[in-house]
């Protein structure tokens, strides 16, 4: 095509664009060098565009001819006035910082845009933090594409987005990737992630500079945010590919989940699992890791309103294939004493009897209740309430699978329960000035 043939059909359109036809709504502007074109007819176009009522979307790409700061302020003047274009694609057009600014400035005011695109410019940290700063305040903007291969959007960038998306609620969608983002930038996103509801993606691919210090916190936000569902860490060899896969299930679980309640309950299971997980683990790393299983299934049960929901809870913790690390360990201790870190888990008795109540009215095997009682036998004996101090014993005393021996020997391992009762019978409630 040539030169002549292309400055005419861009005049045309940029006419058409001047003089409000209603049969243009839709229109890309590609100009290349040696076409012939100067890059001033940006300028034109913002002029055009300050009185039209009918395009919704404009795709401008100058390339060579570099756009820049200047055109991408023209249109920003522009935008200030314009109320019904949706759409602004400005991607590869050399915009700096200072264009970045002056297009923040303009969508303070402006009500219309909902999606704008800077990808393959050369934004930084000050250009980004201006959209930041306006993303405080524009309630129409739901997408920003800032995926720069020739940008430099690094922790500062990424740590302004983050404070925005903590009051932001109409913004859906991110993309950073192939910027300079490390794990400074990521904590600061993560920290983000636990009060934002409402975004549902966000692209990280590429930021070489994220490693597991990063990517761990992102695991740790997800495991409460139940709105992102699409999360991309591609192309970064520094994170660990068990934190990835990680990630990809929660992620899984977002997509899939019908409520936040669903999701929630599914990523406590998650997290209880990996909890029990490490069979390497050291003595000490383990019994503090039982501990936080235990306490976050005592904690999630109460809020649990479906009884097979509890169940499947403690199905992990004392039964399923991924409970199995805790069943061992509370099945040890009878052989060599090693159920030191079971004993940590229930630690306090309010704890552990509710544990053991729930394993019971879940219909938890009678041997493993009383693998629990043989961890941690005070939990018959630390009671002020005689009542409540047999409760434990009594139900696996009554339980119709209950063998004799294990009752037997609970009984030998507490005598003090028998001189107990014999003293308060069960009836009486508490002693007489207790």
């Amino acid at each position: 095509m040539s030169d002549s043939k292309n400055a005419r059909i861009v005049d045309e359109t940029i006419e058409r664009i001047a003089t409000n036809d209603p049969s243009l709504t839709l229109t890309s502007i590609y100009l290349n060098e040696n076409e012939g074109i100067d890059a001033a007819a940006c300028v034109r176009i913002a002029e055009a565009l300050r009185g039209n009522t009918h395009l919704t979307l404009l795709r401008l790409h100058f390339k060579e001819l570099e756009l820049g700061d200047v055109g991408a302020s023209a249109l920003a003047e522009a935008l200030k006035c314009n109320t019904t274009l949706t759409h602004l694609d400005l991607n590869d057009n050399n915009i700096g910082d200072v264009g970045a600014s002056a297009l923040a400035e303009a969508l303070k005011c402006n009500t219309a845009l909902i999606k704008l695109s800077l990808k393959y410019n050369s934004i930084g940290d000050v250009g980004v933090s201006a959209l930041a700063e306006m993303l405080k305040c524009n309630t129409t903007l739901t997408h920003l594409d800032l995926h720069l291969n020739d940008n430099d959007i690094g922790d500062v960038g990424a740590s302004a987005l983050s404070e925005m998306l903590k009051s932001n609620t109409t913004l859906i969608k991110i993309i950073l990737s192939y910027n300079s983002i490390g794990d400074v930038g990521a904590l600061a996103l993560a920290e983000a992630l636990m009060y934002n509801d409402t975004l549902t993606g966000l692209e990280l691919d590429d930021n070489d500079d994220i490693s597991d210090i990063g990517a761990s916190a992102l695991v740790e936000a997800l495991q409460s945010n139940a709105t992102l569902t699409q999360l991309g860490l591609n192309d970064i060899d520094a994170i660990d590919t068990v934190l990835k896969r990680k990630i990809d299930r929660l992620m899984e679980i977002n997509c899939e989940a019908k409520s936040e309640e669903e999701a929630r309950r599914r990523k406590t299971t998650l997290r209880i699992g990996w909890m029990l997980d490490d069979e390497d683990e050291d003595e000490g790393e383990g019994g503090a890791r039982c501990e936080a299983a235990v306490a976050l299934a005592l904690e999630e049960m109460r809020s649990f309103p479906e009884a097979a929901h509890r169940e499947q809870l403690l199905s992990i913790l004392l039964g399923s294939s991924w409970g199995r690390a805790l069943y061992r360990r509370v099945s040890k201790y009878s052989a060599n004493r090693g159920g030191e870190d079971v004993a940590a888990a229930v630690e306090t008795v309010p704890r552990g009897r509710a544990l053991y109540r729930y394993a019971a009215e879940c219909g938890v095997y009678p041997g493993i209740l009383m693998n629990v009682l043989r961890a941690h036998p005070s939990l018959c004996g630390s009671c002020r309430d005689i009542q409540h101090r047999l409760y434990p014993f009594m139900l696996l005393a009554t339980l119709p699978e209950a063998r004799t021996g294990d009752v037997m020997e609970m009984l030998l391992q507490c005598p003090s329960l028998v001189e107990s009762a014999i003293r308060n019978p069960i009836g009486r409630g508490k002693e007489e000035g207790s």
